[in-house]
């Protein structure tokens, strides 16, 4: 009988032990992180995000956008100034032609700093500024034959439409064109897949959903993530 006692007890142990390690588990499963912060501790957070934004980070930006503006714009008429008067000396040239797509700028090339300027006025919600800069520059990947810089201009430019609450133009076409270059001559499927995507919340926002199915189907033709 005492053996059965001190069976029973072990057992008994073994069960209550295995039972705390499973609420240990449980209550580590619910853990919620930061409830140990006070009440003054979650306004000292508010008012450093606050003043981080407001203090640094948009004052920061605004002033890039202005500097990168007045750069771009100096650039852009000391070029013009430029082409103008060796086109009288030596007539026009066209530029070489690019059909693979490759071209490389450098950083503070005025295409590049045109498409820099459009990436932070959309950072800061400045749509407007932002579409028109994408506008601008993806004129100059065209005319150079950059067609991986041009699709993505059209991308973004497209997009920079979409967040507008008083669009200028309809942004389908800019999206249609993007997803066309990316798939050829490019060949980039993934990233006609991205503007599709894009794309088809535009059209679900029109209530486009025959159109939005259409585009969803077209890329199933192709080599692309939405082929089974």
């Amino acid at each position: 009988s005492e053996e059965k006692t001190t069976t029973r007890r072990a057992r008994s142990s073994a069960v209550l032990s295995s039972s705390s390690r499973r609420a240990a588990v449980g209550v580590v499963d619910r853990l919620v992180y930061g409830q140990c912060l006070r009440l003054e501790d979650h306004d000292r957070i508010r008012v450093f995000v606050n003043d981080f934004v407001n203090r640094g980070w948009l004052p920061f930006l605004d002033k890039s956008i202005r500097t990168l503006s007045e750069q771009v714009n100096t650039r852009k008429g000391f070029q013009k100034t430029l082409f103008g008067v060796g086109k009288k000396l030596f007539g026009s040239g066209a530029k070489p032609s690019n059909q693979t797509g490759v071209s490389h700028y450098l950083v503070d090339s005025s295409e590049m700093q045109m498409r820099l300027l459009g990436d932070l006025a959309f950072l800061g919600q400045n749509y407007d500024v932002a579409y028109s800069s994408y506008h601008t520059c993806k004129r100059d990947f065209q005319t150079d034959h950059a067609w991986t810089y041009y699709a993505g201009a059209l991308e973004m430019a497209a997009t920079a439409l979409f967040m507008q609450t008083t669009p200028k133009r309809d942004p389908l076409s800019y999206f249609e064109e993007s997803i066309n270059v990316y798939l050829s001559p490019l060949k980039m499927h993934s990233f006609a897949t991205r503007a599709t995507l894009l794309a088809t919340e535009y059209m679900k926002s029109k209530l486009l959903y025959r159109d939005a199915a259409a585009s969803f189907i077209k890329l199933t033709g192709e080599d692309s993530d939405l082929k089974g």
